[in-house]
């Protein structure tokens, strides 16, 4: 089994490229690939497009509910502070993609 982590960071790079080269330009590292670390890549548009480009793959590598606990896992991982309610929009970007499938 591939571990999930390698996969949600080729399939996060992938969609930075997509994103990049057929919706808009993205800040780059200076070797010239998109820095999942820049400004402007989280709460908004392209962060919806990741979490849904990344659910996605992970859906089809694994399961629908593996890939759902995965996405729950990280979300709650990634929080800054107990008061940051963005994990919110996280879950919800992620449940549409779940009931879409």
């Amino acid at each position: 089994m591939k571990w999930p982590p390698t996969i949600s960071d080729q399939a996060r790079d992938e969609c930075y490229e997509y994103f990049d080269r057929n919706i808009r330009e993205l800040k780059k590292n200076p070797n010239g690939k998109v820095d999942p670390a820049a400004d402007g890549l989280q709460n908004n548009d392209v962060d919806a497009f990741r979490h849904a480009y990344v659910s996605g793959v992970m859906v089809q590598e694994f399961s629908e509910s593996t890939a759902e606990i995965l996405g729950r896992l990280v979300v709650l991982a990634t929080r800054t502070t107990i008061c940051d309610i963005s994990y919110l929009r996280d879950y919800y970007e992620n449940y549409l993609v779940y009931n879409m499938i």
